[in-house]
């Protein structure tokens, strides 16, 4: 975790400061959002900048030609190793378990969403949850599908995003209750479910 004091490792008896020195102001811990992926190696996602855990420094991964990120986006670890970084500008990025970052793709959807939820499981499809837009699925063959109130989502703005140990896909949407994919078919819980509220 991290606070204005710089980056913190907690485990179930204690948590301890971690003494790291960023390459730059805009890699500093105390102002990133920090990734762990699924080889244990972690990152630091800044003012367009990301940043990789060398020792006790983080340094920044650019493209191969140099160029920086640059823009602002969610950092997510991938199912199948490595990280994908969406940017809210339309386009989203990957970087390859051996830690090559490819130019960014566009969003396959005409319309930009607000995002506000992103997951990515285990079959390699990333979840993207907006403000109003519900829920979009991205496919790896890069095909999408929506999800919203017209087709079966409990409500258009989804606050979360969640894959459990069987696969399942959860989504907490503000006001709508929960949904679950299981096996692709979408079921909705809301307070008559026992929900504390929608």
């Amino acid at each position: 975790m991290t606070n204005p004091r710089g980056l913190f490792r907690g485990d179930r008896n204690a948590v301890a400061p971690i003494s790291i020195a960023a390459v730059s102001p805009a890699l500093n811990p105390s102002s990133a959002q920090i990734c762990l992926d699924k080889a244990g190696q972690l990152w630091s996602y800044a003012h367009g900048r990301l940043g990789k855990l060398v020792g006790q420094h983080f340094a920044e991964v650019r493209y191969t030609e140099g160029e920086a990120l640059l823009k602002e986006g969610i950092l997510i670890a991938r199912e199948s190793g490595g990280l994908t970084i969406v940017q809210e500008e339309g386009r989203f990025h990957r970087l390859s378990p051996d830690g090559v970052l490819s130019r960014g793709q566009p969003y396959p959807w005409p319309r930009v969403p607000g995002l506000r939820a992103i997951c990515e499981d285990r079959h390699g499809n990333v979840w993207f949850g907006t403000e109003t837009d519900g829920l979009f699925r991205l496919a790896p063959d890069g095909s999408y599908e929506q999800f919203s109130t017209a087709n079966g989502l409990s409500g258009n703005k989804v606050r979360a995003i969640f894959q459990d140990r069987e696969g399942n896909i959860w989504v907490g949407t503000d006001g709508g209750g929960l949904n679950r994919f299981k096996r692709r078919v979408l079921q909705v819980y809301d307070q008559a479910d026992g929900l504390g509220e929608n």
